[in-house]
């Protein structure tokens, strides 16, 4: 992360520096559910729906998987939730 030094003047944007900042809090709780390994973390309620179909709520998940340069990467993402599906439901 870099540091950013305001000096007396016109005001610099460091929008770069906003954005590096947003993802500390996101790595530590990656890092803080990564020891438990894919999961619910919240929500993800199943219901019964028609013709033997299931609804499964809006929540958080954590899931490990492979990022697009390949390397292991493990997030906590949200979930949208889903209607009407069959069991078992692969995220």
């Amino acid at each position: 992360m870099k540091r950013h030094i305001q000096v007396p003047g016109v005001r610099k944007w460091a929008g770069e520096d906003f954005i590096d900042l947003q993802k500390e809090p996101l790595n530590v709780i990656d890092s803080f559910f990564e020891k438990y390994g894919n999961c619910v973390i919240k929500g993800c309620e199943v219901s019964v729906a028609n013709n033997g179909m299931y609804n499964v709520s809006p929540g958080y998940v954590a899931l490990s998987g492979i990022d697009q340069d390949g390397n292991n990467t493990f997030k906590v993402v949200p979930f949208s939730g889903k209607n009407e599906v069959t069991l078992p439901l692969y995220l």
